[in-house]
This record gives structure tokens, sequence and C-alpha cells, in this order.
């Protein structure tokens, strides 16, 4: 009775368009739907997931062996819409929804199981301005849909200013000193999975790769939901 009362009232409304949705469940109009095609591997180097036109980059080869790198969709609308919400807007509800489409992706690129799924640390300035992760977040849906321990090894430095807004040169200059692990953390011979909202230039997910290659582990895998 309350549902009806408050769809009656405060009808739902697409996150993309804010068209009216006729269904009290959904979060975005068929429309929206449509216009939100996975990002296809096949014609992307497995490593930056830039697009090319042969096996691997050129700045890719012979650099990081062990290490694959992905995304779900390109950021804009409507799925920007989910990275704004939750990142900007406080609503963490949205999580298992994006975990489940990176569930699916995940299974299409054919990267390897993990035994580990890892979020991409804030620092605690950010983490206490904003007041939660929003890779953390993503990372706890997708450890409970494949039933994979969450573990976080990495922490980032206090003084890390955040990426956001940041051009693309500025972004490759982050320290490799940003990110540390943390004591006594055990991840030799495991398949790792970083996660992350955005992957802009992947400096940050390869920072962390980095780091946690001191703990010796098999391979480190890493899925964005979005590519900008």
């Amino acid at each position: 009775m309350l549902n009806t009362l408050s769809s009656l009232f405060f009808p739902p409304s697409c996150m993309a368009c804010n068209d009216q949705l006729l269904e009290t469940r959904r979060l975005l109009c068929n429309g929206c739907m449509t216009a939100m095609p996975r990002l296809d591997p096949h014609d992307r180097c497995p490593i930056c997931f830039q697009w090319l036109e042969g096996p691997v980059c050129t700045d890719c080869k012979n650099k990081c062996e062990g290490f694959r790198m992905a995304a779900v969709f390109h950021y804009e609308s409507p799925a920007a819409a989910f990275i704004k919400q939750l990142k900007y807007q406080g609503r963490e509800e949205l999580a298992p929804a994006m975990a489940a489409w990176m569930l699916i992706h995940y299974h299409d690129l054919n990267f390897p199981w993990p035994d580990a799924i890892i979020p991409v640390p804030q620092s605690f300035p950010r983490r206490l301005v904003r007041g939660y992760n929003p890779s953390s977040q993503l990372a706890v849906a997708l450890s409970k849909l494949m039933k994979v321990p969450l573990m976080q090894p990495l922490r980032r430095m206090w003084k890390a200013f955040p990426q956001a807004g940041k051009g693309a040169k500025e972004r490759v200059k982050m320290s490799q000193d940003e990110f540390r692990l943390r004591s006594q953390t055990d991840l030799a011979d495991k398949t790792l999975l970083l996660i992350d909202d955005v992957i802009t230039t992947g400096t940050t997910i390869k920072r962390c790769s980095k780091t946690l290659q001191l703990a010796f582990p098999r391979k480190v895998c890493a899925l964005g939901f979005c590519l900008a």
C-alpha cells in the first residue's frame, strides 16, 4: 500500500533521462537500456583495454605480463548516471545492480576466476568527506555475487589527491608510493581481481597492481564499471 501511494505522488523515473517508468522496481527506461551496450573486448588491448587494430598495444607489449584490465561500459549516459548517483548522490543501493553487470561482463572476458576481490582504496580524507568508498561498494556486492572473498590489502596514503578533475598528463604522474601493502598480507600465488568505479588512463589500477605484485600473486586482473 505504501509503495502504491508513494508511486502515485512520486512516480518513478528513469535515472538517465527522467522519463516516467511504468514499473516501480526498474532503474532505466527501455530506451536507455538499449542505449547502454557493453564494451566489446575483442577489439581492445587486453592489458590497457584501449581500442586498437593489432593483438596488443605497442606501449603494453612485454610490459605487464600477468596483468589484464577491462571495463563494462563507456563513461557516457546512461552508464555514467549510475556512477554519478553512486559517487556523488550517496545512492549505495545501486552497487548490487552495477555489480551484476560487472559479473556478466567478467564471464564474457574469459579472465581467470579470482581467489580474492580487492577494491581500489581511497585516501582517509576522501573517505572521511564522502563517508564511503564507491569502489568498495562495488567490490562488496561483486564478492557476494561471485562468492569470492573480499580483501583490502591496499591502503592509500593520506596525502593522496583524488584523480577526478585531473587531465591525462597529471594522472600519469601519480607516484608509485601512493599505495602501500598492509602488513601480514598473504596474496602469494593467488589470482586477484581489482575493482574500480571508473578507469580513465588506467594509472591508478596499474599502480595498485604493481603494489600487489610485491606480495607475489599469480595474476592480477582489473575491472571497472566505466571506461572514461
